[in-house]
C-alpha cells in the first residue's frame, strides 16, 4: 500500500502532540504563575497544588481522547511519542513566559526569596532553615544566583525528563483500558 502524505499526516503522534502543545502551555504557565505569586496569594498554593496532582489525569485524558478519536487502537509507542510531544511542547511554551518573567518582570525573584528565608531564620532561629538560611546567605554573598536562561532550561529539560516518564506511564494505562466502547464493539 503506497504511503499517502494526508494519512501520515492524519496519524502523526508528533502532529497530534503538538496540537495538545497550547493547551499544556497554558497549564503549565497556570502552574507556574500561581507558584511565583503563592507568596503573595496564599490561597495559589492550593490551586498549583491541585493542578500538580491533576496533572497525571489531564495527560490520561489527552491521551485517551486521542484513542477514542483513532479508527484502530494505536500501539503504546505512538501513544507515547504522542504524549512526550505535548508535553514537550507545552513545557517550550512556559520556557518563554519563564525567560520573560525571570528577566523582564520580575528579575529579583529568587534574590528576594532567599533574602525572606535568611531574615525569617534570623527572626525564628528555627534548627530545621539553619542550613537554608547559611546556603541562601552564602548564594547571596558569591552571587551565585541562577541566571534566567539556567532557569529556564532546567525548567524545560525537568518536565520533559519527567513528562516523557508520565506520558509512557499514562500510554501503558490508556492502552491497557482501551476504549470501552471499540472493545464492546469488537467483542460482538
Amino acid at each position: 500500500m503506497p504511503y499517502d502524505d494526508n494519512s501520515i499526516q492524519q496519524h502523526s503522534p508528533f502532529r497530534h502532540g503538538a496540537e495538545n502543545g497550547p493547551f499544556f502551555g497554558i497549564y503549565f504557565s497556570a502552574i507556574f504563575l500561581s507558584g511565583v505569586y503563592s507568596a503573595a496569594v496564599p490561597s495559589l498554593t492550593l490551586l498549583t497544588l491541585f493542578l500538580l496532582i491533576c496533572f497525571p489525569l489531564v495527560v490520561y485524558r489527552k491521551l485517551r481522547r486521542a484513542v477514542i478519536a483513532h479508527p484502530e487502537p494505536p500501539q503504546i509507542t505512538p501513544l507515547w511519542i504522542h504524549g512526550i510531544t505535548m508535553i514537550a511542547c507545552g513545557a517550550l511554551i512556559t520556557s518563554l513566559l519563564i525567560m520573560i518573567y525571570f528577566r523582564w518582570i520580575n528579575p529579583d525573584y529568587f534574590a528576594d526569596q532567599l533574602r525572606f528565608l535568611v531574615a525569617t531564620y534570623e527572626e525564628t532561629r528555627q534548627p530545621a532553615l539553619e542550613d537554608s538560611a547559611r546556603t541562601a546567605s552564602m548564594m547571596l554573598e558569591n552571587h551565585a544566583i541562577p541566571t534566567p536562561s539556567v532557569l529556564t532550561l532546567g525548567f524545560w529539560l525537568f518536565t520533559v525528563a519527567s513528562g516523557s516518564i508520565l506520558a509512557g506511564l499514562m500510554a501503558v494505562l490508556v492502552r491497557l483500558i482501551g476504549n470501552p466502547d471499540k472493545t464492546a464493539h469488537n467483542r460482538t
